[in-house]
């Protein structure tokens, strides 16, 4: 205990000035403040008064046990009364337990890692239970204090129930069983003896009825919540069992359904999409520019396209991530495209297989996250989607919405770049495109293209941002190739006839485009 006492006052005094070297949030500009300055000033206003008490109180504790140790020796009267004296103050240790309050933002951020809604609520009434826990050890605490404060009254709870003679863990056992039946409906053979006892139990009843219906509400309603969590998976097996026994299915079948449709409603927990979270529109346009570019970054930038756009194009990147992006779910065997329609949004798959068929071509292509985009054409073309894909597995995907990539990037020299490229490469190959062409090689020449234009236009290198490995490689080869200082590589010299190829020669639909 006394090592113990010295760890807590140390950890509590160097807790101070690391204090000044805290961030905190600023809620209103969903920032966090790192200033010194602004964090001092954060923390005088706040903590600083009720630490620096605490502390002083552990430290003057400590200096009362030195001075007990010295004056134990100069007299029975004088040892007996500073006896008392330092017992009196060390019930001001209580005081150190407001420190929990620190403890709660902790637990709430470790609370916010898990993911699973059950889990929340079983935490909550965990949380629930030690919170009882807590209020009634710290009860039978000051019960036993209060029955063995003065030993010289033989009216003491302790005396009356013939426990002084038992061990310690016995009297605080009996302690906490007393401390307990305040709050339940309970009662057990220890009775107040005195009128310090009898009005302390008669506080403790007045508050163990607030606290115990509290609680007991608490965990009702935290039971209802879990309940209800599966209710709609309840009332749909308990329909079909009525269903198969109603129409007298054998056994054999009826356990054959079961485990089928278990295994399918386990494997078709789909992601939680943005649209179905109402509450994320009161942030402020910073904290959801962070969020889309967070979330969306990763998978858009496997695309060399958005690896350029992110790395030179930021502010213009987080438009499309905030405005341009949706999320997709599909079940197995449902369609994405559909032969003949107007293609208007570039996808990406994060999860899940597709398949993909033309109708001159009846051999099936896999899409899969290891080349994830789909339907690039829909950016730069008036595209009718040439074949059909559909989900072989349950699938996750991202919506790029084409005319609003559009209205983002029209007036950019850089992307106009790559949108020749890409037109004048399929109006001269044009049975190469379909709604699931990829040429990584032929990309990664026209992103890299872009780079180098707006490397020319800011008058310095660019470092690409790592969110496609391979495209990065790609450029850095190029330009250990190249010999120019801002001019990393030529534009010219990768495409020699895209300088012939002015906007007159574009078709309507990029003409109107730009």
């Amino acid at each position: 205990m006394e090592v113990m006492a010295w760890v807590s006052s140390c950890y509590w005094l160097l807790d101070i000035p690391l204090s000044f070297l805290v961030g905190y949030p600023l809620l209103e500009e969903g920032t966090v403040e790192m200033r010194v300055p602004k964090i001092a000033v954060q923390y005088l206003r706040s903590w600083f008064i009720f630490d620096i008490a605490v502390v002083c109180l552990d430290w003057a504790l400590h200096i009362w046990s030195f001075m007990y140790a010295a004056n134990s020796d100069s007299g029975a009267d004088a040892g007996v009364a500073f006896f008392r004296t330092a017992k009196t103050i060390r019930l001001l240790r209580f005081f150190r337990l407001i420190r929990l309050m620190k403890a709660r933002g902790r637990i709430n951020d470790f609370v916010e890692r898990v993911q699973s809604e059950a889990s929340l609520i079983l935490i909550g009434i965990a949380k629930l239970v030690a919170f009882i826990i807590l209020v009634n050890h710290l009860v039978a605490c000051v019960w036993y204090a209060i029955g063995s404060y003065d030993l010289t009254r033989e009216d003491r709870w302790l005396r009356a129930s013939g426990l002084e003679a038992r061990n310690i863990w016995y009297r605080y056992s009996t302690a906490l069983h007393w401390s307990i039946t305040q709050f339940t409906p309970a009662s057990m053979e220890v009775v107040p003896a005195n009128e310090y006892e009898r009005f302390f139990t008669v506080c403790m009843i007045l508050s163990g009825m607030l606290i115990f219906s509290s609680f007991v509400s608490a965990i009702t309603n935290a039971m209802n919540q879990l309940r209800n969590l599966n209710s709609w998976r309840h009332e749909q097996e308990s329909l079909l069992r009525r269903y198969l026994q109603e129409n007298s299915v054998t056994p054999s079948l009826t356990a054959r359904i079961h485990n089928c449709l278990q295994k399918a409603l386990q494997q078709s927990r789909r992601r939680v999409h943005v649209d179905e979270i109402r509450i994320l529109q009161q942030l402020p346009l910073s904290l959801k520019f962070e969020l889309t570019n967070e979330i969306y970054a990763p998978a858009l930038g496997k695309h060399p396209f958005f690896t350029f756009c992110h790395s030179c194009l930021p502010s213009e990147s987080r438009k499309i991530y905030s405005n341009g992006v949706s999320q997709k779910y599909l079940v197995i065997s449902q369609e994405l495209l559909t032969t003949g329609e107007t293609g208007k949004h570039m996808f990406f798959l994060t999860s899940g297989t597709l398949v993909y068929t033309r109708e001159e071509e009846p051999e099936q292509q896999a899409v899969t996250t290891t080349q994830p985009w789909l339907v690039e054409a829909a950016l730069w073309l008036k595209w009718l989607h040439v074949g059909t894909a559909s989900s072989t597995t349950h699938c996750e995907l991202l919506g790029l919405d084409a005319s609003k990539v559009q209205d983002v990037l029209k007036d950019e020299a850089t992307v106009r770049a790559y949108a020749r490229k890409f037109w004048k490469h399929f109006s001269e190959n044009p049975k190469l495109l379909s709604d699931i062409w990829i040429d990584e090689e032929a990309v990664y020449h026209w992103a890299a293209s872009a780079m180098s234009r707006a490397e020319e236009i800011l008058g310095h290198s660019i470092q690409p941002e790592p969110l496609s490995p391979n495209f990065t490689r790609f450029l850095n080869r190029f330009r250990r190739l190249s010999t120019g200082m801002l001019r990393r590589f030529s534009v010219a010299s990768m495409d020699p006839d895209d300088a012939g190829h002015g906007p007159g020669k574009l078709p309507p639909q990029l003409q109107a485009f730009f």
